[in-house]
């Protein structure tokens, strides 16, 4: 009896040994999408640096929020898909040195601030067209919105040129597609690790090279739904001097971009929605700055935190 129950305990050991082998060895497929709905982002950015002009130095502090709807259409018969995103509102608060300044594009009185620019954002409609991969095939809506704004009167032209330069399509797709940059392209178990790279053509900083390390660091159920945890540290860095002309007669060259970012990013497994993403990142970047016959160096180094989230209406 007592070999029988001794042998007993032994088999009950060796089983749940291999269930829980089998629980960490289960591999998830992972994959960001938009499933069919209306979703509200909500994009939050702080930031605190450091601008060396010429051995001057100017700390400045600033938030700011912006808010996108989106608005995620059925998928056609050929498995392409309309996401049509939408900004709504702007929110921006800076401190310098030299004093604060706000902005918010739904205050009445938002015309009336040195920040109004920000305000061009409101009302840009950027429809992607995604193709049966779920990567974006197309953009429409952002030549038009940039050639009204040029033709505003009541809109700083030299802006509305430099905006519509910088916000080339591929940068404005970077907001949507920044998650699905992150997902491995095979099913990985807890505890796993993969790479990616990229190269992205972004405002003010032209051509910038991306090395990421990811980790799937958990799997979590909530509501009935498992979320994904996903870590990533990043390095964006740029091995070519980027030049720009950032307002008429102003010339800006970038001869160093450094920057990292830790980022946790949390899935929904199932729809592959990306409910959030968070982001630290630290920055070292150095600038020419060439205007009227001048040039003056400058430095900028500082830590800041993005967190965007996305809440389906």
């Amino acid at each position: 009896m007592k070999k029988s129950a001794l042998s007993a305990i032994v088999v009950l050991f060796l089983v749940l040994v291999a269930a829980q082998s089998a629980t960490a060895q289960e591999k998830y497929t992972l994959k960001n999408t938009y499933p069919p709905g209306q979703y509200e982002m909500l994009m939050n950015m702080e930031m605190d640096m450091t601008i060396d002009m010429s051995g001057t130095n100017i700390p400045m502090q600033q938030k700011q929020t912006q808010y996108v709807a989106i608005d995620a259409a059925e998928k056609n018969a050929d498995g392409t898909q309309k996401v049509v995103m939408e900004f709504t509102r702007v929110v921006m608060d800076q401190k310098m040195s030299m004093g604060n300044l706000k902005y918010d594009s739904a205050d009445p009185d938002a015309d009336e601030s040195p920040l109004k620019a920000l305000g061009a954002m409101v009302g840009l409609k950027i429809t992607t067209v995604l193709d049966e991969d779920g990567n974006p095939a197309k953009i429409e809506g952002a030549d038009e919105f940039f050639d009204k704004l040029l033709n505003d009167p009541n809109y700083p032209k030299p802006v509305a040129e430099m905006l519509k330069k910088q916000m080339m399509d591929e940068s404005l797709t970077k907001t949507l597609d920044i998650a699905r940059e992150m997902m491995p392209k095979e099913p990985v178990a807890v505890g796993e690790t993969w790479k990616t790279e990229g190269t992205s053509e972004l405002p003010m900083l032209g051509q910038v090279k991306t090395n990421s390390e990811n980790t799937l660091k958990d799997v979590k159920t909530e509501n009935g739904r498992k979320i994904a945890v996903v870590s990533t540290k990043s390095v964006f860095h740029s091995d070519e001097l980027n030049e720009m002309e950032a307002v008429p007669g102003v010339k800006v060259t970038w001869t160093k971009i450094n920057v990292t970012a830790d980022t946790t990013l949390l899935l929904d497994i199932e729809s592959g929605l990306a409910l959030s993403n968070t982001s630290d990142t630290e920055m070292a970047m150095e600038t020419s700055i060439s205007a009227a016959g001048r040039t003056m160096e400058q430095k900028i180094s500082g830590k800041g935190k993005t967190t965007v989230t996305v809440t389906r209406q």
